[in-house]
């Protein structure tokens, strides 16, 4: 899996009605026994640019993350999948994160003002 990709939802200018939700995928492999027992980060990141390819690039930054735990056996280690939710409010995106192995879901707010 390669890192630090920014994944484009929404961009300057696209019309985005109040509550509109955007989805999202990622996965995890947890082949060793160390990484079966860690929590995953999934970040969350904004950008002034208009077609970052990194979260490293210039004008990226983090708006914050939604830490996932894993089970209480650690995590399988075949791919685990999580689904990723994003609603967007007035001055707020939601963020919902699915952890198909757990059937849990984490949530998280960021005001997009600050």
């Amino acid at each position: 899996m390669c890192g630090d990709v920014f994944q484009i939802l929404v961009q300057e200018g696209d019309n985005i009605e109040f509550n509109e939700e955007k989805n999202a995928k990622t996965y995890s492999t947890h082949v060793s026994d160390e990484r079966r027992h860690v929590v995953i980060s999934i970040p969350v990141y904004s950008s002034t640019t208009r077609d970052p390819c990194y979260t490293t690039d210039a004008g990226c930054s983090i708006l914050g993350e939604i830490n996932v735990n894993p089970p209480e056996n650690g995590w399988p280690e075949n791919t685990n999948d999580y689904s990723i939710k994003f609603q967007f409010g007035r001055t707020e995106l939601f963020v919902s994160v699915h952890d198909t192995t757990n059937d849990r879901q984490y949530d998280a707010t960021f005001d997009m003002l600050g």
